[in-house]
């Protein structure tokens, strides 16, 4: 990922982490504008971290960045007000607009995550 990013000199890659402790860290201590996160790295307890780290710092913005989303997984970004919800299969290009789209305040959600964010809303007003 570090490599797409290297192709636009207007994002800058201030940290990696390996797991849940290291990019929790590292959140307080780069303050990065977005953090890119597998929600595989993150329960509730990682989620609710991040957040509080933006009571700190507001303007982190979350991007979850998987191969797949359970509803749970959906429901726990949602409930962290995570900005996007990205897939891997996107090509470089379109990873530099969807960061940039997120920096910029936006919400990005790939079309299968919007159908099944649907599909819950829908499911919650019936019950």
């Amino acid at each position: 990922m570090t490599a797409t990013f290297s192709k636009d000199k207007s994002i800058h890659v201030v940290g990696v982490a390996a797991d849940r402790q290291e990019l929790l860290a590292l959140c307080g201590e780069l303050e990065p504008d977005v953090v890119i996160t597998n929600p595989k790295l993150l329960d509730a307890n990682g989620i609710a971290s991040i957040r509080k780290r933006t009571g700190e710092l507001p303007d982190i913005k979350i991007i979850a960045f998987a191969g797949g989303y359970s509803d749970s997984d959906i429901k726990l970004l949602l409930e962290a007000d995570s900005e996007g919800y990205l897939f891997y299969d996107l090509d470089d290009d379109e990873l530099i607009a969807a960061v940039r789209s997120v920096y910029d305040y936006h919400c990005v959600i790939v079309a299968p995550v919007q159908s099944r964010i649907g599909k819950m809303a829908c499911a919650n007003i019936r019950n």
